[in-house]
């Protein structure tokens, strides 16, 4: 099994004695890694809603922001700047569509 984790994960489990084999994904090749990152992150969340958990899928969706150009301050300014025209999600408002 291989799966995406953080940079320092290698490095506590060799000093916790355990070995594994690592590599490293091209940066050309990283955003297919992140999002199935992402997808596993966001259904840990939903089992467990804590703020670690929120904070990997943050964490997460850092690095895709990172991966495609953007910068922390971009994303958040786009998030605020999308949430003062549209709205969030704080109210909880589902909408019904007949199609």
């Amino acid at each position: 099994m291989e799966k995406l984790v953080r940079d320092r994960i290698p490095i506590i489990m060799r000093d916790a004695g355990v070995q594994a084999a690592v590599r490293y994904v091209d940066q050309n090749d990283k955003l297919p890694w992140l999002y199935s990152k992402l997808r596993e992150e966001a259904d840990e969340l939903e089992a467990a809603s804590t703020l670690d958990e929120c904070a990997d899928v943050f964490e997460v969706l850092r690095a895709i922001a990172a991966a495609l150009g953007y910068s922390l301050d971009e994303l958040v300014s786009a998030a605020d700047s999308k949430r003062e025209v549209r709205g969030g999600f704080r109210d909880g408002c589902i909408l019904t569509v007949d199609i």
